[in-house]
């Protein structure tokens, strides 16, 4: 850690344990994905049992103040948030229908294949588990599956795919026009030709490429491609953690061309934990 980023840090810590004396301050370094460590403060009450990570590396990149940040975090710490039950945790039929995926790069995330059980799919992707325990506006509160728990639990790995592919049902797919629509309060910005290139993801958008590896799943959306395009053939583009893109094969001279463009999109467009591949998939 940069002296003066751990500076920063130290500071907004200080500031954040004088504002809240009854509470526990503490920085913890966390491993993202695909290798990226970030360095977090929790602020966490004696009432609650649990308290969010707020990531103090982008505030510091932005150029932000330590009194910028203190004031943003207790805005946010200062919002009724309500006790997460997880005494549940241990009991496996309890917790097997909330079971949940996440879809990895496996050369970038070497490590966590040591901590977490997990299944290989399509050659070079890891579907790792969670414990989905809330999805609100702020994102998804999750527990990640470890091998402790899995010990607890007296479960194998295909015990957890299965329940994955029970709860991360396919909900079908969206066009781009239907996703830019809704973004544009209904305006079509394409005209009367629909592109034919659709979104594959989960029904909360968040970590929803895990859907490919969902054998069900990827038979209905098979199913309503033909239904909807024939036999036309599509890469599957990854174009992050959150979502996989179909694109017609037509449209491109070459494999090379379209991981050309996946490359510099990787590299430009998106944030490094939510690189999910450099290449397309058939």
């Amino acid at each position: 850690m940069r002296d003066d980023f751990k500076k920063f840090c130290d500071d907004v810590a200080e500031y954040l344990r004088n504002a809240y004396v009854e509470a526990t301050v503490s920085l913890t370094e966390v491993i993202k994905n695909n290798g990226l460590v970030l360095t977090g403060v929790n602020v966490k009450f004696p009432e609650t049992n649990a308290a969010p990570t707020f990531y103090l590396d982008k505030f510091f990149d932005e150029g932000k103040t330590t009194s910028e940040v203190v004031e943003f975090i207790k805005r946010q710490v200062s919002k009724p948030r309500p006790n997460i039950e997880i005494s549940f945790i241990s009991d496996w039929s309890l917790v097997k229908n909330k079971i949940r995926g996440s879809l990895l790069n496996a050369e970038l995330n070497k490590v966590k294949e040591q901590r977490w059980p997990y299944r290989r799919i399509s050659g070079d992707l890891n579907l790792f588990y969670k414990i989905v325990m809330e999805v609100d506006d702020d994102g998804e509160g999750s527990i990640q599956v470890s091998n402790e728990l899995m010990k607890i639990w007296n479960v194998s790995e295909k015990d957890l795919f299965d329940a994955f592919c029970e709860n991360d049902t396919f909900i079908g797919f969206e066009s781009i026009l239907e996703i830019l629509g809704e973004m544009m309060g209904g305006l079509n910005p394409f005209g009367e030709e629909e592109p034919p290139l659709y979104v594959l993801t989960n029904k909360t958008k968040c970590f929803g490429a895990s859907v490919i590896a969902n054998p069900a799943a990827m038979h209905e959306m098979k199913e309503e491609i033909m239904k909807k395009c024939g036999d036309e053939e599509f890469y599957v583009i990854p174009s992050s953690v959150h979502e996989l893109l179909l694109i017609p094969k037509k449209d491109f001279a070459s494999c090379e061309g379209i991981t050309s463009m996946i490359k510099e999109i990787n590299a430009t467009q998106l944030a490094a934990e939510e690189v999910l591949s450099d290449h397309p998939y058939i």
